[in-house]
């Protein structure tokens, strides 16, 4: 991402996502089907609104991780990874067996847009059958934007639009994990932090339901997912092993470097690594424990200025 590109998001820019799953679930019973599949409670879901999710298995380990919504007509709408397309419809309607919903592939007739910015000149361009759900998906103020594919052309013409690099350093910046990346099969959601925002834990059975909630009680995982800062040295590589630095004896390896960005004002490089639980500073990364080269710090907090400079708000 470029500093003027950087400097221009309060203005409004807009990231396309029409690649992405997009399903649509309806029927008199698709509250009561959708909540028994899910780690959110789509009870919360209100008209302009999105909320993140995951889908897991019995084991509480991911299978999908989506953003729900809801249409004009107060159908389900659910997003996800274009990864997704085949194995996320096929997971649902495995247990939609007597429930009186419908599931149906809304890839083929909408597009999805991501609008970072301002919304109230976007709500004035809204046709009746469009959707605008609020979330900041990339870690700045902005709605998902449902639309459709002859309508797409009208919305990109509107914004500047973001790169999918541009979107990945949005990500790592603001600590934003995604599927493909930091989100895979297999995970356990609180080792990516997702017990904050894509699960709720009051809203009664779902599959996977009773690990998370055991690994609740426990208040622990084995790992977790850290966003990184760079301190000194050469710039960071994804790849890299990440070392604790003990008071004596030789680096410990607690991870290893995933996503890494350079912050386009500052141009200090961020990273993700899932690091070994009860890791602490200081630390180190290289290609080899002969070779720890870059030091770095994991944040603490987003909105501290002695690790990142102030991120821009939209007006």
């Amino acid at each position: 991402m470029t500093a003027a590109t950087w400097e221009s998001l309060p203005h409004g820019a807009l990231a396309n996502l029409s690649s992405s799953t997009r399903l649509r679930l309806s029927g008199p019973d698709a509250l009561r089907f959708l909540n028994g599949q899910i780690t959110q409670d789509a009870r919360k879901l209100r008209p302009n609104l999105a909320l993140p999710s995951c889908v897991t298995n019995h084991k509480g380990a991911l299978e999908a991780f989506l953003y729900l919504a809801l249409d004009p007509s107060g159908a389900f709408l659910l997003e996800a990874h274009p990864s997704l397309r085949d194995s996320l419809p096929a997971r649902l309607e495995k247990y939609l067996i007597s429930d009186d919903c419908a599931l149906e592939d809304l890839a083929p007739s909408s597009a999805l847009v991501h609008i970072l910015g301002p919304l109230e000149p976007t709500r004035a361009l809204l046709l009746p059958s469009e959707t605008l759900a609020a979330h900041p998906r990339f870690g700045l103020p902005g709605a998902d934007l449902w639309t459709t594919p002859a309508r797409l052309p009208f919305w990109l013409q509107h914004f500047p639009l973001l790169s999918p690099e541009d979107c990945s350093t949005l990500e790592v910046l603001h600590a934003i994990p995604a599927w493909g990346h930091e989100l895979t099969p297999g995970l356990l959601p609180p080792e990516a932090a997702l017990d904050a925002s894509a699960i709720d834990y009051h809203k009664g059975c779902y599959l996977g339901q009773e690990v998370l909630s055991r690994l609740r009680s426990l208040g622990r995982v084995n790992r977790f997912l850290a966003p990184l800062i760079q301190t000194s040295g050469p710039p960071l590589a994804s790849g890299w092993s990440v070392f604790s630095l003990p008071s004596d004896g030789p680096p410990t390896p607690v991870g290893t470097l995933l996503r890494t960005a350079d912050h386009p004002a500052t141009l200090q490089r961020h990273a993700f690594a899932f690091l070994r639980r009860g890791t602490a500073g200081p630390l180190l990364a290289g290609p080899s424990p002969d070779h720890p080269l870059a030091s770095l710090a994991i944040r603490k907090s987003l909105d501290d200025l002695s690790l990142q400079s102030s991120i821009p708000q939209p007006l």
